[in-house]
């Protein structure tokens, strides 16, 4: 359970980061984000970006660059999904005065009725506690959802500390598609989890895309040690396939084609895997990734400066 709420990153370091300037083949679209840890393509050509560390959530008009706010919280809102005229996010926050509790909850937000709450993820966590780990030991949190995929009739999201996959259906119903499995491999192995000596390393879900042959695709930070790629089936959260030795990972997305991208933060790194062959395109801080109608978009994030959104040409990558 490495990432904890809300503003865990600020306290880790990026190696070679700092102030940068994108050029092609990696072009900057849009900048002055806080924290902007993931993306999402809208309908007409916007683009969506969650600024977790503000609790902010942006349109970004591609074409223009143009900016506007329209969700403003109290807290930390990493995931964000759009479907129709529906905007999910997740929004986490700490004890603070008046409100005594902590707080990991599934939102959302339409024209019509603004922000509504969709579902209370830290009351799953506390009920149900799908990886089995101790809970309120204060070692880290026990519920960080982490990222959305809404999908017809239900909407997916990645609790990065809970390491798994909830599912809530559009009628409140709420179910554990799928519990990510702990890697005891290399140093994991003798690894200190949450409190349990020998524990492994955990997963640490960070995104989830749906894929064009219908299974959901799921990136891990794994502990900050090893990044992994799981593929569900999206009824039954079975995993299917999986593939590691990646550096942590922290976004990942699908093209029409079936090619997957993933991102790398800590790296700057953004790789493509196609037809067996895994190539990485060199962006700064690259937070998530996202496809859509044909262009690469990348959320960029500088613990010294402002993030950006910035899109990448297939020309960026390189064996």
């Amino acid at each position: 359970m490495a990432v904890a709420v809300p503003g865990v990153f600020t306290a880790l370091a990026v190696p070679g980061q700092g102030a940068w300037a994108v050029q092609d083949p990696v072009r900057t679209i849009a900048t002055g984000f806080v924290g902007p840890l993931h993306i999402a393509a809208a309908p007409g050509g916007d683009v969506i970006v969650a600024e977790a560390f503000i609790g902010a959530i942006d349109r970004v008009d591609t074409g223009t660059g143009a900016v506007s706010q329209f969700i403003s919280q109290h807290g930390f809102t990493p995931g964000v999904d759009v479907k129709g005229g529906q905007v999910f996010f997740t929004l986490s926050t700490e004890p603070h005065e008046g409100e005594p509790e902590a707080r990991a909850a599934l939102m959302r937000w339409t024209e019509d009725s603004g922000v509504t709450q969709v579902a209370d993820l830290l009351a799953w966590e506390y009920a149900h506690n799908p990886d089995g780990q101790p809970q309120r030991t204060g070692e880290d949190a026990d519920s960080n959802p982490y990222a959305v995929l809404a999908l017809p009739g239900r909407t997916l999201v990645a609790d990065a500390a809970g390491n798994d996959i909830i599912e809530v259906r559009s009628n409140g119903a709420m179910r554990t598609l799928a519990r990510l499995p702990v890697s005891y491999e290399g140093e994991c192995a003798t690894a200190t989890n949450n409190g349990v000596t020998n524990g492994g390393c955990d997963p640490v879900p960070t995104d989830l895309a749906l894929g064009p042959d219908g299974f959901v695709y799921v990136s891990g930070l794994g502990a900050e040690v090893e990044g992994h790629i799981w593929k569900l089936n999206a009824t039954t959260g079975a995993i299917v396939d999986h593939i590691g030795g990646f550096p942590p990972l922290t976004g990942i997305t699908v093209a029409d084609d079936g090619t997957v991208y993933a991102a790398s933060l800590f790296t700057g790194e953004v790789y493509r895997l196609s037809h067996g062959t895994r190539t990485v395109a060199d962006v700064p801080g690259p937070s998530d990734v996202d496809w859509a109608r044909g262009t690469l978009y990348a959320a960029t994030l500088d613990f010294e400066g402002p993030g950006s959104l910035v899109s990448i040409a297939p020309s960026a990558f390189h064996s």
